[in-house]
This record gives structure tokens, C-alpha cells and sequence, in this order.
């Protein structure tokens, strides 16, 4: 609770207060520190976090912090070091604007650009006022907005062999149990 009010110096008392913190301890402190941008003290604590307890939505935490401050080769360490990789742990790994790391990212920029060219058909313009920075002398608004993280991971899911029932995307999500 103290994690996602903010007040993490609090989550942090109650944490080291516990002499045998469980998954589910962890896992809260783990995300505490995702959700407040600490993203190197949610990879510090996941890797002192005994093996045995790291499950599923602790390794998604991580992956989260990991991926959302740009610790992307921490996040493919820690990924490959997952024995059992479900399907959340798999789309967890999320992309970075204009992201060609992924070994089928020829597959996802087409996708990508097949969403784009359904979307301008049906009536859609970019919106200037998501990008919040000056653009670059060769830079369009489509340009930039067209290959954003969250396009990208959209992209990615469309391309599965097995299509998923529905889509979530966050720019920084929460994983409670």
C-alpha cells in the first residue's frame, strides 16, 4: 500500500521489519520500487531474493522496472535465467520507441505498419501533442508516434501464432497478486 501511495521509504521500514519475508513480501517491496521509478532498487532486491521464492508475478515486476527505465540488458538476463516462461512473463518484456532488438522485428514493423495504414484509412491523424520533445531535422509526427513502445508491443501480440483474447497495454503497470 505504501509502495503505490508513494511513500516508499515506509514500504521499506515495514519490509526490513519482517525476518522472513515471503514471496508475496518481496514481490510488494519489488513493485513499490517499479511503480516509484527505483528501478535499480527493484532489480537489486530481485536478485537478493532467495530462488526459491521468485514466481511469476516477481520476475514480471522486475522485468517491468527493468524495462521501463531502459535496463534492457538486465531485463534479457533476468529473462533468460526464468526457468518456466509463461505468457505474461513473455509479454512483459516490453519495447522501447523505435526498438529493433527483437529477433522478428521485421515481422512487427510490418504489422505495425499495417495497424498505421488501417488507421489513417479509417479517419486517424497523429496527434503532435503526445511527443514531448522538439523534433529532429528529419523527424515527422508520424514518424515518431509510429513506432512508440506501445504500437510496437500491440504489433507483437498481433503477430503470435496464437492470437491473444485481449490486449493490455500499460505505460507502467502494477503487478499485485
Amino acid at each position: 500500500m505504501w509502495g503505490k501511495a508513494g511513500s516508499v521509504k515506509d514500504a521499506q521500514k515495514i519490509f526490513k521489519s519482517i525476518d522472513k519475508p515471503d514471496v508475496v513480501t518481496y514481490t510488494a517491496m519489488i513493485n513499490s520500487f517499479g511503480l516509484n521509478r527505483m528501478d535499480s532498487e527493484a532489480l537489486d532486491l530481485y536478485q537478493k531474493m532467495p530462488n526459491n521464492l521468485q514466481d511469476e508475478v516477481s520476475s514480471i515486476c522486475v522485468l517491468n522496472a527493468c524495462s521501463h527505465s531502459g535496463l534492457l540488458n538486465e531485463a534479457h538476463s533476468i529473462f533468460n535465467e526464468v526457468s518456466h516462461k509463461t505468457k505474461k512473463i513473455i509479454t512483459a518484456m516490453q519495447f522501447k520507441a523505435h526498438d529493433r532488438s527483437h529477433s522478428r522485428s521485421k515481422e512487427i514493423y510490418a504489422d505495425a505498419e499495417r495497424i498505421s495504414s488501417e488507421l489513417i484509412k479509417h479517419g486517424h491523424n497523429y496527434d503532435s501533442s503526445w511527443i514531448t520533445r522538439p523534433l529532429h531535422e528529419n523527424e515527422t509526427i508520424e514518424s515518431v508516434l509510429f513506432a512508440h513502445s506501445e504500437r510496437l508491443a500491440i504489433a507483437f501480440n498481433f503477430i503470435q501464432e496464437t492470437k491473444p483474447s485481449f490486449i493490455q497495454i500499460t505505460k507502467k503497470s502494477s503487478c499485485l497478486r
